[in-house]
């Protein structure tokens, strides 16, 4: 098993730069299962940085004024990824968010559909005053025996 957290100040500069972070860090653990990085090209692994991105930019948009730091952990377990974004915050009702209508174009709202969309499996939990987002993603080409 592959792991790896960061911690980071509640500010969307340091939200993109976890995410980059995050994404490189995916890579290498991918490159030293498969041999070789993903393609630049891959679907899969622009849509787990896309829901990493959005993940981290919640934590930071909806926070209150002493939320602290956000932790952003990434675990590879086989050929699954879990990504977890781990903030203090007040609870909100994630199960029963509505989607955005994607017709009228709404300014914002789109942040938990588009997680839900690119990853395999996501849940919430609000444990001890914090929010913590768990992502899941089966990454192709690895062997599930392999850890």
């Amino acid at each position: 098993m592959q792991r790896y957290t960061m911690n980071f100040q509640p500010n969307l500069v340091e939200a993109q730069q976890a995410t980059v972070a995050a994404v490189q860090t995916i890579n290498k653990f991918y490159e030293i299962i498969q041999g070789s990085p993903p393609d630049d090209d891959d679907a899969i692994f622009a849509a787990i940085e896309l829901a990493i991105g959005e993940a981290c930019t919640n934590a930071v948009k909806h926070r209150h004024e002493f939320a602290g730091q956000i932790t952003l952990t990434i675990c590879l377990k086989g050929a699954i990824l879990e990504v977890m974004v781990k903030d203090r915050n007040h609870i909100f009702d994630f199960i029963n968010m509505a989607e955005p209508d994607l017709d009228v174009f709404p300014d914002s709202g789109y942040g938990i559909y588009i997680i839900k969309k690119a990853m395999d499996l996501v849940a919430y939990q609000h444990i001890d005053g914090c929010n913590i987002v768990l992502m899941q993603k089966m990454l192709p080409g690895i062997d599930r025996k392999v850890l």
